[in-house]
């Protein structure tokens, strides 16, 4: 609701309504802003009091994301050679059945492990790439579940 329409229901006429409007309008564009406004509701307001006050109006911004962890050169090796060791035709690629063989000791339910496995094969080719594998491993070293 416009100040116009407020202070005509309250029954304030237009030249009552210019007046306020004017006392509040410190630059004198002809409105008045949240900052004028708390001026003249507060005019004992010392600046650091204004300025907290004016601040409760700021959007609080996110925090930035946390960086995303890195694998260290150990931790790219060692997944490299587990790769590797369930690539058993050594195409460059662990098909489902390389990687039940590789996990088949794991204690985990079959089930489960091809659930997991297509999760990370992304481009569903029913094999994971070295990237797709690593995207696995990166999930299970930092923590984030797999």
């Amino acid at each position: 609701m416009e100040l116009w329409q407020y202070l005509g229901k309250r029954g304030s006429n237009f030249a009552e309504a210019a007046e306020m409007i004017e006392a509040v309008d410190r630059d004198k564009s002809g409105s008045f802003s949240f900052v004028e406004l708390l001026h003249a509701l507060y005019p004992y307001a010392n600046e650091r009091d204004m300025n907290c006050m004016i601040s409760w109006t700021k959007p609080k911004l996110a925090p930035p994301p946390p960086p995303e962890p890195q694998l260290s050169d150990t931790q790219k090796e060692e997944i490299t050679g587990i790769f590797k060791s369930y690539d058993k035709d050594q195409d460059g690629l662990v098909t489902v059945e390389e990687f039940y063989d590789g996990l088949s000791l794991s204690g985990v339910s079959q089930p489960e492990l091809l659930d997991l496995f297509h999760i990370y094969d992304k481009d569903s080719t029913s094999s994971l790439t070295l990237d797709e594998f690593f995207d696995m491993m990166k999930s299970a070293y930092f923590g984030k579940g797999i």
